[in-house]
């Protein structure tokens, strides 16, 4: 039985076989195991913690590649299930020689978007201590974790600079994450890691005009409440983020 359920997307990532270069200039690829819970997996059973993967992959060539690439590393695929509807998902990835990454996907649908709630192995999720689902979350339309929702409209920008727009009624929502104080966001996470032998995962999302003092505070506070880890992230405090309260591309704040 695995101590660990990683669940999530299982792909071929198709990289260059030339670096710095983008997909246009890349002159030939060569395929490699992607997919970042899978990844997890891996590192996990490299460490010498039994790990499982739940997921679903094509009943295909590339299905049967990542199967035998997981089971190489000592990932137990029981919870793995094939799909053959769909094909395994396809991604052709560069990081160009400035930095950025250059993503082009093939999932019209692939076999990971079609895994269907009754072909969750419950069992290994029971048996398991940890439950592992990575950032799927960020297409299914719901909070991550112990996370309040962002606002009542915001943009998502996923990998390969795509866009999804989310919008929310008033009547849906009781409180967004820049309406709650940093010091009850500080005791949210508190809370859970009372009750939780690892580091609880949140990020203390501070508003734009947030001073250096709001941040002191909310890691002293952290560290008074035992939380074993603490982010803060100031709104506007990078020039690129995953999440922003308008479609306005890049939010403008003074560092």
């Amino acid at each position: 039985m695995a101590d660990v359920v990683c669940m999530g997307e299982l792909l071929i990532d198709f990289v260059p076989t030339e670096s710095g270069v983008s997909l246009l200039e890349a002159p030939a690829f060569k395929k490699a195991p992607g997919g970042a819970p899978a990844n997890v997996a891996v590192g996990l059973s490299r460490l010498g913690i039994k790990s499982a993967f739940m997921g679903k992959v094509g009943d295909d060539d590339f299905g049967s590649f990542l199967t035998q690439t997981l089971e190489e590393n000592g990932v137990d695929t029981e919870p793995l299930v094939y799909s053959k509807e769909a094909r395994t998902a396809l991604a052709f990835v560069s990081l160009t020689a400035d930095g950025e990454r250059d993503f082009m996907f093939y999932r019209h649908p692939s076999a990971d978007m079609l895994f269907e709630p009754h072909e969750v192995n419950a069992k290994a999720i029971r048996n398991a201590k940890i439950f592992h689902y990575g950032s799927i979350s960020l297409i299914g339309g719901c909070t991550s974790g112990i996370e309040p929702l962002f606002s009542l409209a915001f943009t998502k920008e996923v990998l390969g600079g795509v866009k999804l727009l989310q919008k929310y009624k008033p009547s849906e929502v009781a409180v967004t994450t820049f309406k709650i104080k940093p010091e009850w966001h500080v005791r949210m996470q508190a809370a859970f890691q009372k009750y939780t032998d690892n580091a609880v995962s949140k990020t203390i999302n501070l508003p734009a005009g947030a001073k250096r003092a709001d941040m002191r505070e909310a890691f002293l506070l952290a560290h008074d409440l035992k939380c074993k880890g603490i982010t803060v992230y100031r709104y506007g405090s990078k020039p690129k983020q995953v999440l922003y309260t308008e479609d306005s591309g890049e939010p403008c704040c003074e560092i």
